[in-house]
This record gives C-alpha cells, sequence and structure tokens, in this order.
C-alpha cells in the first residue's frame, strides 16, 4: 500500500549525502539512455505521431521531453562539486526529466505495437527500447519506494518542475507558477490578473519558489494557529 505525502514533499527527502550522489549518477546515465532512444526513435515515427506538434510544438509531448534533456545537458554546473543542497535541485531536475522521458518512450511503445512496426524493439529483451524502458521504469520505481508516483507529481514537481528547468512551463500555459503570502496561495498564471484565484486578497504576488513549496505545510498550519 502506498504511503501518502503531504504537499512539499519528495522520495529524495531522507537520503544521505551519499545516497543523493548515487540517485544523481544514476539518474543522469539513465536520461541519456532515453535521450539517444527518444532521438533515434523520432527520426523513424516523427509523422505518425504528428511531427510538428508532439515533436515541435512547446506543448507536444515529445518537445517537451527532449528539451528538459537538453536543458539538463547544456548546465555546465552538473560538472561541478555541488553542495548537498544543490545536489537535491540536480535530482529534482533529473527525476523531473526522466519522468517526462519515460512517459514519451511509453507513448513511442504503444504506438509501435499499435502499428505492428517493430515491436520487438519495445518488447523484446536485448533490444535498445526494451532495455531503456525496462531500466527507467525500474530506477524510478526503485526512488519512489512506497510513494505513489501520482502524488509525488501532485505533491510537489507539478509545481516544482517550472521553476526548476526553464524550458518548463505550467501545462496549457507560457507562464510560471505565482505565489502570495499574504494569503497563502499558488496561483495560476492565468488567474494572476484575477484577484489572486479570485480571493478577496490585495497582497502582492511574486513567482513561486522551491522554498514555498517545500514549506507550504508549515505556514498554511502557522495561519491556522
Amino acid at each position: 500500500m502506498s504511503r501518502k505525502l503531504k504537499f512539499g514533499e519528495t522520495p529524495f527527502d531522507n537520503l544521505s549525502h551519499d545516497e543523493m550522489v548515487a540517485v544523481v549518477f544514476k539518474l543522469y546515465n539513465a536520461l541519456a539512455m532515453a535521450y539517444g532512444v527518444i532521438g533515434g526513435v523520432k527520426k523513424i515515427v516523427a509523422f505518425d505521431i504528428g511531427h510538428d506538434h508532439y515533436w515541435h510544438s512547446k506543448d507536444g509531448g515529445g518537445y517537451i521531453a527532449l528539451s528538459k534533456a537538453e536543458e539538463i545537458f547544456n548546465d555546465q554546473t552538473l560538472l561541478k562539486k555541488p553542495t548537498p543542497e544543490e545536489m537535491k535541485i540536480k535530482a529534482f531536475k533529473l527525476y523531473a526529466a526522466l519522468t517526462s522521458a519515460h512517459g514519451v518512450m511509453g507513448v513511442l511503445s504503444q504506438l509501435a505495437t499499435m502499428r505492428l512496426r517493430d515491436v520487438s524493439y519495445w518488447h523484446e529483451e536485448g533490444r535498445v527500447g526494451y532495455t531503456v524502458l525496462t531500466k527507467t521504469k525500474n530506477l524510478l520505481e526503485e526512488i519512489n519506494g512506497d510513494l505513489d508516483a501520482f502524488d509525488i507529481y501532485h505533491c510537489f514537481f507539478k509545481y516544482a518542475t517550472p521553476i526548476l528547468l526553464d524550458c518548463d512551463t505550467v501545462l496549457g500555459t507560457d507562464g510560471k507558477w505565482w505565489y502570495c503570502k499574504s494569503c497563502h496561495s499558488i496561483i495560476h498564471p492565468n488567474d494572476v490578473e484575477e484577484n489572486h484565484h479570485r480571493k478577496p486578497c490585495n497582497g502582492k504576488v511574486r513567482l513561486l519558489t522551491i522554498e514555498d513549496i517545500v514549506t507550504f505545510e508549515k505556514r498554511k498550519n502557522e495561519r491556522v494557529l
């Protein structure tokens, strides 16, 4: 049975520094493999999915996954020795990018099955697609442990990923999440001009931060008290 998460919690919260280093290394390698597989298959199946939208539109699944991976690979700070907090942020970024990549590989696998086109690439042991898809699935499950992936997304990464990765935005928009300290609200970018998600508050809003997400429950409880 899955353990329920509180808002702002992640699978990385109780890892030691050495465990975090090991996880970041695994995530980076898995993302590199997934990026290679997606990039290769893209050339073959692009027109089956919808070349212009899926691979080139900002809200296309293939475009989003490849953009996240490319942003991380172009981040030279990954090569420097990070502090424990910086290492945790790297883990967040890699996890967010790998979940996107894994989702895209799932779509490509299903498409191959539907089209009956080189199905063995994704479903036959020893083939590259099968190997990478299985490795990413196992790694994400290992990291998630007894936590539900749906909870992990909605308690943290739904709000954190647009902060962590410049290329990411709130689904269906070109914007980022906002925050109002006065009424303690996380605000959708489309609602910023509508009085803080239609709440009667005159507080000033600013862009949401990782710290806001992590401390959200604590601040909410303090307001209740």
